[in-house]
This record gives structure tokens, C-alpha cells and sequence, in this order.
């Protein structure tokens, strides 16, 4: 019977160069399917009488709508569709002053709005279109 060769000790580069292999391998399966997503945010302008954008189309996915009071009064926006309802925190805040909210879309038609009195029928709405 023949004797083992015996296997110098590794130094620490290499046991520190291992262990960041492994860590890389470990936080990249975690990317994979399944993994939760990060929003993707989008902003909405809000002023007298309109909402800049007044359409939009956007891929399925979790998305953080923040809307921006560029008016001189108070809006707000509400997103409604395809069993969806979000919507800012406060249902009218001021000028100066930004909300948002997170939802997740799902393929359809949406309709976004200001829900402050009679803003929507003076043209603060819009359509959102999700593939």
C-alpha cells in the first residue's frame, strides 16, 4: 500500500477567495425566477385640469405610481382596472407636495384619475394600457 500524498495547508487568499465565490453563487441564485421584484416607479404630473401623462402603456409587473402636485390646488390619483383600485394616501393633498402608492398590474386596460370633486369631469383622467 502506497502512502497519500500529503496536501499543503491553503493559505488564507485562497480560503478568502473561496468563501466570496460561494457568497456570489448563494446571492445570485436569489436573482432568479421567483425572486421578489423592485418596483418600477412612474410619475404622474397633476395640475389644473390634467394629468401629464395622459396615457400610458406599461409591460405587467409591480409598479410605484408617484404623483406630483404641480397645480395650484388640491389633486390626488386613483388607478382603477383589471381588479385593481390604488391610489394616493390622501385623496386631495396640496400644491408643492408628492404621494404615491404601489400596485401590481396585471395585462388590461386601467383608468387613473383625480378624484377631488369634479377635477375628472374637467379632464384629470387618463388611460393606462399593460401588456
Amino acid at each position: 500500500m502506497g502512502r497519500r500524498p500529503v496536501t499543503p495547508p491553503r493559505s488564507p487568499v485562497h480560503l478568502f477567495r473561496t468563501a466570496a465565490l460561494v457568497a456570489a453563487l448563494a446571492l445570485a441564485g436569489c436573482s432568479g425566477p421567483g425572486a421578489s421584484q423592485q418596483p418600477t416607479t412612474t410619475t404622474l404630473h397633476l395640475s389644473e385640469y390634467k394629468i401629464t401623462p395622459a396615457q400610458l402603456s406599461l409591460d405587467a409587473g409591480i409598479y410605484t405610481f408617484t404623483a406630483i402636485n404641480d397645480g395650484t390646488i388640491n389633486h390626488a390619483v386613483v388607478l382603477t382596472g383589471n381588479g385593481v383600485e390604488g391610489h394616493t394616501k390622501d385623496l386631495a393633498f396640496g400644491p408643492g407636495h408628492s404621494e404615491g402608492f404601489t400596485v401590481t398590474l396585471k395585462p388590461g386596460t386601467y383608468q387613473f384619475f383625480c378624484p377631488v370633486d369634479g377635477h375628472r369631469g374637467l379632464g384629470m383622467q387618463g388611460t393606462l394600457v399593460v401588456h
